[in-house]
């Protein structure tokens, strides 16, 4: 056989083997495992690897057009590997490939990508322990920003909304918080809702002040709550809140739309939610009563000069079912106060045992759970 006809063959054998190997995508091998040595691969055209001993890390790099997000996926991979993938920017001056602006996450994941540049991505067995001489197909994505109030990550970056006004929002990706501001010139309460949320999504929002000169700049006042969550505006102001997946842990590109509302002060007690702004209590009274917003607790100072049996009566009360607690100023000397009894659902009688020590009576909805912004009146009469 002539020498050509030798290498043609050759050149078929290697061919074919490359294809049986690689499974139809390029082949990206080593050396690349250090962030230096990272091998430059293309959006959207898949290549092949392997972790093929203990503690190997492959680098590649990948160039991006801008704001968006940089997805990054596997597919046949041996069962002897969990394939995770941490993401940063090179900085040619110092050494960063442990300093990862996506840290160690299981494959298929999604980056937040803020600006046009090369990226580079690390892959690993997740715990570095495992190895496989199979390899299995790695492929990066890119899809434009698509959240119109995005990069409002944390309280500095947030945007203001006003009031009524529909927005459109995404948790996305995993980990997402989306900070907003508005601002008021009144008391009352503000409820951020939601519809059209993705079946992957339960969303909840918080609420806080936020001074970055401060020494410790987020102040929140008002926790987690599942959407509509609402929270007490005590004085004119600019104030903060953020939407987040209840768990951090889904993520969806699908919009959802939200609003927030305001409602100005509708009961003239507040605050009156703990033992400090008390409001004192006269009888007979009939007191207008608002269990809003959710958790909310009134409570009022009893001045009376005998023992005797308090009677409480509630009508034209919505959503809620109002209890009421009396309790005591704490003996000790804590200034807090001591339950005295149990809570009981209005009407309801109670027992006062003496003049002696100062009494307080607490008002709530029975489980905390539900809320309503429409006072009630509580008659108020002692026996």
């Amino acid at each position: 056989m002539k020498p050509f006809h030798l290498h043609l063959l050759l050149f078929l054998f290697i061919g074919l083997f490359a294809l049986y190997s690689c499974g139809g995508g390029g082949d990206v091998g080593e050396p690349n495992d250090e962030i230096e040595q990272a091998n430059a691969v293309s959006l959207d055209e898949p290549f092949q690897m392997k972790i093929d001993e203990e503690g190997d890390r492959d680098w590649y790099k990948v160039e991006l057009p801008g704001q968006g997000y940089l997805k990054t996926m596997a597919k046949d991979v041996p069962e002897e590997l969990e394939i995770e993938g941490a993401v940063t920017v090179f900085d040619a001056w110092q050494s960063n490939e442990d300093e990862f602006m996506k840290s160690w996450t299981e494959l298929p994941f999604a980056t937040a990508i803020h600006e046009k540049g090369t990226y580079h991505i690390a892959i690993i067995d997740n715990y570095n322990d495992a190895m496989s001489g199979d390899p299995f197909e790695v492929k990066f994505s890119f899809t434009e920003e698509f959240d119109d109030f995005e990069r409002n990550n944390t309280p500095k970056e947030a945007e203001e909304v006003s009031f009524d006004e529909e927005y459109k929002s995404a948790i996305y990706p995993v980990g997402d918080n989306d900070w907003f501001t508005f601002k008021t010139d009144e008391p009352g309460y503000v409820t951020v809702k939601a519809k059209n949320v993705p079946d992957e999504l339960e969303l909840e929002a918080r609420y806080a002040n936020y001074d970055e000169y401060a020494g410790d700049p987020l102040d929140v006042f008002r926790n987690y709550g599942e959407l509509p969550h609402s929270a007490p505006i005590p004085e004119p102001g600019t104030y903060y809140f953020h939407i987040i997946d209840n768990y951090n842990d889904a993520q969806s590109e699908e919009p959802f739309d939200w609003k927030i509302e305001f409602i100005p002060e509708m009961d003239e007690a507040e605050p009156n939610d703990d033992l400090k702004n008390a409001k004192t209590l006269t009888v007979p009274d009939t007191l207008n009563i608002a269990v809003f917003p959710r958790g909310d607790m009134d409570i009022y100072k009893l001045n009376f000069q005998k023992s005797g049996t308090l009677q409480l009566k509630a009508k034209d009360y919505e959503k809620i079912t109002p209890e009421v607690h009396l309790a005591m100023r704490d003996t000790t000397g804590e200034n807090t106060l001591a339950d005295v009894g149990s809570w009981q659902e209005l009407p309801a009688e109670l027992e006062l045992p003496d003049t002696k020590n100062e009494y307080y009576l607490k008002f709530i909805d029975n489980y905390n759970d539900n809320e309503s912004p429409k006072p009630f009146p509580v008659i108020v009469q002692y026996k």
